[in-house]
């Protein structure tokens, strides 16, 4: 995996610093990606191809997903599942949060694995 680090500090025009830093990780795992996110930007609607947990450590924030409308704030639990669309918007300010992304082909092994390869569908 290859490892990433953007940061980047830009003036509006009401001249306010404005933060965005995404950081990938590499991992030891196959299959998991490492994210570390700092940023007051919005995101419009997108997708994941994989599975994400994560954690906000500051800040908050609020997005639409197929959840409906959803409000995060630092010490909260956060979820995306593979297609999902949803965006992300801060609530008051930068927002922080870490993330890992599991592959779901590497989901689907661990699922075989608990289920003794027993049928239980497929993501």
């Amino acid at each position: 995996m290859r490892s990433l680090n953007t940061t980047h500090c830009d003036r509006k025009k009401s001249d306010t610093m404005r933060q965005h830093s995404i950081q990938l990780f590499p991992s030891t795992l196959a299959g998991v990606e490492v994210v570390n996110a700092d940023s007051d930007f919005s995101f419009g609607r997108h997708t994941h191809d994989q599975f994400g947990i994560g954690l906000m450590d500051s800040g908050g924030q609020k997005s639409l997903s197929g959840r409906g409308n959803v409000e995060s704030m630092a010490g909260d639990i956060i979820t995306v599942n593979p297609g999902e669309v949803h965006d992300g918007s801060p609530l008051g300010g930068p927002r922080a949060w870490r993330m890992l992304y599991f592959d779901t082909e590497l989901i689907n092994r661990c699922f075989v694995d608990i289920t003794e390869g027993k049928s239980v569908g497929r993501y």
